[in-house]
């Protein structure tokens, strides 16, 4: 019976992260050694930008002789944030060197087929009762609560997949789309700030299950008063206030990012579209002609 792992996005290298993104990957190595998977199979974005130095290349190439020490096989599916700037290519595939299955546009065996960011828009065919792992988004698939994905970035099929899960997408959920389980097992890395739940998981799938493994995670939340911020265990903030705000709180070890947010608002209400383009680029000091020229290369008629 074959057992594998999906894994999310991972995001490392992503600054003063970092540390807690390390402490995940702990925790998924040592799921990995307690659950002697056949394969393990991370769903793309392991890098948090493609820019490749000495270091990051070593550490990546620590982690995954890790995993593969307690797995049958590795994959890695590319995310958008494992391509090379202004290239297609993924800048993870020196990782095949050291036996990784990694770089393809798709993957497909008799149990599973792997997508890549790439390959957004083209559609897989013969998909019946198999797994199919992607780096992308699904189009009708609830995110978050009143929020569908809408992106252009999605999945496309023809028949019916055992099972979807799916990177990409960092807040986790699972639903039942179209009489198909989504499994969406949500970011490794807190560096998204939306105050999505702090469970993570990753999936473990054979070949009568589907389950999901509560992994660790940290939450990350968006405050708007210093006051808000009362460092919770496994929790760090995003403060967005004024700078007499900010000041207070720029001290706090739990806070990892800082917004200076300006008081000034226009009223926008009886406004015409014109009169409030016009305000805005006022308040902001920028050209109103460029930013209408902007706006109707972007097919807004301003």
């Amino acid at each position: 019976m074959t057992k594998s792992i999906y894994v999310g996005d991972i995001h490392i290298n992503c600054g003063s992260f970092e540390p807690y993104v390390d402490a995940a990957l702990f925790n998924v190595l040592n799921i990995i050694k307690e659950e002697k998977p056949d394969e393990v199979i991370f769903l793309g974005d392991f890098l948090n930008t493609p820019i490749l130095n000495p270091d990051i290349v070593k550490s990546m190439a620590v982690w995954f002789n890790e995993f593969q020490q307690y797995a049958g096989k590795v994959f890695l599916i590319t995310g958008n944030h494992d391509k090379l700037p202004r290239y297609q290519t993924p800048a993870t595939s020196f990782l095949e060197e050291q036996g990784v299955i990694t770089g393809f546009s798709t993957y497909e065996d008799d149990s599973k087929i792997l997508v890549s960011h790439n390959h957004s828009g083209v559609n897989i065919e013969n998909v019946n009762g198999k797994i199919v792992a992607a780096h992308l988004g699904l189009t009708g698939v609830q995110v978050t609560p009143g929020y569908e994905y809408t992106n252009s970035d999605v999945l496309t099929y023809t028949g019916t997949p055992r099972a979807i899960i799916l990177g990409h997408i960092h807040t986790p959920s699972d639903a039942i789309r179209n009489g198909v389980p989504v499994y969406i097992p949500g970011n490794i890395c807190p560096c998204n700030w939306s105050d999505a739940p702090d469970q993570r998981s990753i999936i473990i799938v054979t070949e009568n299950s589907i389950t999901l493994k509560t992994i660790y995670h940290i939450r990350t939340k968006i405050v708007y008063k210093s006051t808000d911020i009362i460092e919770e265990k496994n929790t760090i903030y995003r403060l967005v206030a004024d700078e007499a705000e900010v000041d207070i709180a720029v001290k706090l070890d739990c806070l990892k990012s800082v917004v200076i947010q300006k008081n000034t608002k226009p009223i926008v209400r009886n406004m015409t579209k014109e009169s409030l383009i016009s305000t805005f680029c006022k308040q902001a000091n920028v050209s109103e002609t460029n930013v209408k020229k902007r706006l109707s290369e972007c097919g807004v008629n301003a």
